[in-house]
């Protein structure tokens, strides 16, 4: 219908679109927009949902989309999951490298972000490695900061370590509270280091920045995953990367973009989780 404005997302949500309908109708990619705009409350537009704004009745409606299904299982042999699965990888990467620029990937040195800098050193792409650690006198060494140490050693990635001392830190959060809109330790805690590896990257004249964001879900990466029946196990990752775009996606992006960084999640290319 022509008087009809349609808004959907991408299905697992990685870039935000917020929306609201009080008093008028509104959308965004981010919620702290519609202050600006003068309106009091912004929803986050569930990605699995197409949404039907009619502007001539000023009226709402929804369409359901379909999502991933843990059903019929695979039932290929280890080996060729693993080179399937490695070679979806490598075209996820690939398409995301951007042409003749340099890039940055957030690394800790653990397996996720080490594979994706693995398969960016494969392919021959120029590229720097970002690890933030938080450091004080008596302070042991971050674990991360060793791991990504010794492990961009062993592979001969170029390495770009930013240490944080603990007295700085306070002003960072000034910074990175209002951005996330949340004073939740676990989520402030993970986007403070991202925003001081952003910055870096920034300074380096990098735009575009890969993270290893989605890993866990698919392949059952936190510790929470050990309490599940194996036989929930991928109704359980399938529930995780449900709930991933109103909680680490929306994060992950204001905190980029907020740096002018485009951020790349490669392990969440459709294809891969698919």
């Amino acid at each position: 219908m022509a008087d009809e404005l349609y808004i959907a997302r991408d299905i697992l949500g990685v870039k935000p679109v917020c929306f609201t309908h009080a008093d008028g109708f509104a959308f965004a990619s981010e919620k702290k927009a519609f202050e600006a705009m003068g309106f009091l409350h912004a929803i986050s537009l569930d990605p699995r949902v197409l949404l039907k704004y009619s502007i001539n009745e000023d009226r709402v409606r929804f369409d359901k989309r379909e999502f991933f299904s843990v059903l019929p299982e695979i039932e290929n042999n280890k080996k060729e999951i693993k080179e399937e699965l490695l070679d979806l990888l490598r075209e996820s990467i690939s398409r995301r490298i951007p042409q003749k620029e340099k890039f940055g990937v957030l690394f800790s040195g653990g397996l996720d972000s080490t594979l994706i800098a693995y398969l960016c050193k494969e392919s021959g792409a120029d590229f720097v490695c970002y690890t933030v650690a938080v450091e004080t006198a008596g302070m042991k060494e971050a674990e991360d900061l060793w791991y990504a140490k010794r492990v961009a050693t062993d592979l001969g990635l170029k390495l770009k370590l930013k240490i944080v001392r603990l007295e700085e830190v306070d002003e960072y959060l000034k910074t990175v509270v209002p951005l996330v809109e949340d004073t939740d330790v676990v989520k402030v805690g993970v986007a403070l280091p991202m925003y001081i590896a952003c910055e870096a990257a920034k300074e380096d004249g990098i735009s575009t920045v890969f993270s290893g964001l989605g890993a866990e879900e698919i392949f059952a990466g936190y510790a929470r995953h050990k309490r599940v029946n194996m036989a929930d196990l991928n109704i359980e990752c399938l529930s995780g990367l449900l709930r991933m775009y109103d909680r680490d996606l929306y994060r992950d992006e204001v905190v980029s973009n907020s740096q002018g960084i485009s951020l790349r999640v490669p392990f969440l290319d459709f294809d891969v989780v698919d």
